[in-house]
């Protein structure tokens, strides 16, 4: 998930400066990792659901089932946080 976010912040700075989409993902492709830190930065963010997202899932999920989507998006968000993606920017 953070090489996911890295290209995706990566590609989105690129057609933000006003490079050409082949040029924007032809640049992401080598500079993504550069992006890593930021990616883990935001994605870290995103760890404590806020309330309406809690009771969306509330709302979504089945009344028989107990649920606890608080604990299981924290569960999802240390896994994308653990993910095997390189560490260090690339010195490209």
């Amino acid at each position: 998930m953070l090489e996911k976010v890295a290209r995706a912040m990566c590609l989105a700075d690129g057609l933000e400066e006003g490079l050409s989409e082949p040029c924007a993902i032809a640049t992401a492709e080598q500079e993504w990792r550069d992006w890593l830190p930021i990616a883990r930065a935001a994605i870290a963010a995103m760890r404590e659901p806020s309330t309406e997202m809690v009771k969306a899932a509330y709302a979504a999920g089945d009344p028989g089932e107990q649920a606890w989507p608080d604990i299981e998006w924290r569960a999802m968000i240390d896994a994308a946080l653990t993910s095997s993606a390189p560490a260090t920017p690339s010195s490209e």
